[in-house]
């Protein structure tokens, strides 16, 4: 997916990092937590709102992974069921 502005996604992206785990924001190990993060989003929709980050470890610090065949299809499948649902791919030195 690309940002209008690639610049403002790695500031947001940066923020949320800094910030850390909260009631409206929580990291995922890996896409092998899908079902986990989504568990989270349908609390966050019950409550104020939030959002999920994957591949970063619950103290912000950056995993990533790279995800292909079976597990990429199925990510595509949960986006295009998920209303309002962004991957957002940063490819940057943070």
């Amino acid at each position: 997916m690309k940002l209008a502005s690639d610049a403002f996604a790695v500031t947001k992206f940066r923020a949320w990092l800094r910030q850390g785990e909260s009631a409206t924001l929580e990291f995922k190990r890996s896409t092998g937590e899908v079902k986990e993060g989504l568990q989270t989003l349908c609390a966050f929709l019950n409550g104020s709102g939030g959002t999920v980050l994957f591949c970063i470890q619950p103290d912000g610090t950056i995993e990533g992974q790279l995800v292909s065949g079976k597990p990429r299809s199925r990510l595509q499948r949960y986006r295009t069921t998920a209303a309002g649902m962004k991957i957002l791919s940063v490819e940057a030195k943070l």
